[in-house]
C-alpha cells in the first residue's frame, strides 16, 4: 500500500506534504455489520435548529444536495456520499489561519468503506475551518486584505460556502476509477481554481439555485428524508 501524508486548504491550494505511514481503517455502513459505522447518511442534528451556525447551513445545503438524485450527487457516489460529509464536518474545529485559507485538511489519513457497497472515502486526522478566511469573513470592510471568491462567489456567502464544502469532499471520495474525484492540486493554484470549475461544473446548477429555498425550509425537506438519530451537531467553538 502506498503511504503518504497530505495537507488540503479548501479555498483552492492543496499542499503535499511529508510521506508518512497511511494508516487503514475498513468500516461498513449496514447496520448489521459488526464494525458498523455509527455516523452513516443521516441527517446530523443542529444544535438550534432555529439559528443554524454557518457551517451547519453548508452542512445542511451539502446534505440536500447530496441527498437527491442530481448530476451533481451522481459525481459523489450519490446519497452514499452524506456519510464522508457527516464524518467530515463532525470533524472540523475552527482556528485562526491565514485569511486566504478557507478549511485545512492535514495529518496522516484513514480509508473508509463500505463493505456493503464499496463506497470509499478517505479522512484526515485533522481539519479546521478559519475564522479569518473566506468561509466567515467578506470583503465588506477597507484597508484588510481582501479574501478570495470562491469560483465566481464572494466570500462569505451561502454559495462561497458550499461550493468550499463540495471541494474538500472531492479530495476525499474515491471514485470508480479508483481515483479521488479531486486529485490533490499541492501549491499549484491553477490546478487548484481547475477543481473547484469541475465541481462548479457538476453543482452550480444546484448552488446557484440554493437561493430559492429558507434554511428552515430546507431543514424540513432534509428531515422528512431522513431518520435523526441521537447525535448533536457540535464541533468545538473554543
Amino acid at each position: 500500500m502506498k503511504t503518504g501524508r497530505w495537507l488540503s486548504t479548501a479555498f483552492g491550494f492543496v499542499f503535499l506534504a511529508s510521506i508518512t505511514c497511511l494508516e487503514q481503517k475498513v468500516l461498513s455502513f449496514s447496520g448489521n455489520e459488526r464494525h458498523a459505522s455509527p455516523r452513516s447518511v443521516e441527517l446530523l442534528p443542529l444544535r438550534n435548529p432555529a439559528k443554524p451556525t454557518e457551517l451547519e447551513q453548508a452542512y445542511l445545503d451539502s446534505f440536500s444536495i447530496l441527498k437527491y438524485k442530481s448530476p451533481c450527487s451522481e459525481f459523489y457516489g450519490g446519497s452514499s456520499a452524506i456519510a464522508a460529509l457527516n464524518e467530515l464536518t463532525q470533524q472540523i474545529r475552527p482556528t485562526h489561519l491565514d485569511r486566504l485559507i478557507g478549511i485545512r485538511m492535514s495529518g496522516e489519513t484513514t480509508i473508509i468503506m463500505s463493505m456493503l457497497t464499496g463506497f470509499t472515502f478517505r479522512l484526515f486526522k485533522k481539519a479546521e475551518i478559519n475564522l479569518d478566511g473566506p468561509f466567515y469573513r467578506g470583503n465588506a470592510f477597507f484597508g484588510l486584505e481582501r479574501a478570495p471568491q470562491i469560483g465566481p462567489f464572494e466570500p462569505n456567502t451561502r454559495e462561497a460556502r458550499v461550493t468550499t464544502v463540495l471541494h474538500e469532499l472531492g479530495h476525499l471520495i474515491r471514485g470508480r476509477d479508483g481515483q479521488w474525484l479531486l486529485p490533490n492540486d499541492g501549491e499549484n493554484a491553477g490546478e487548484s481554481e481547475a477543481n473547484t470549475r469541475r465541481v462548479l461544473n457538476v453543482c452550480g446548477e444546484e448552488i446557484r439555485a440554493l437561493h430559492n429555498i429558507s434554511f428552515e425550509e430546507e431543514l424540513l425537506g432534509a428531515q422528512s428524508a431522513a431518520s435523526l438519530r441521537p447525535h448533536a451537531f457540535n464541533p468545538s467553538e473554543e
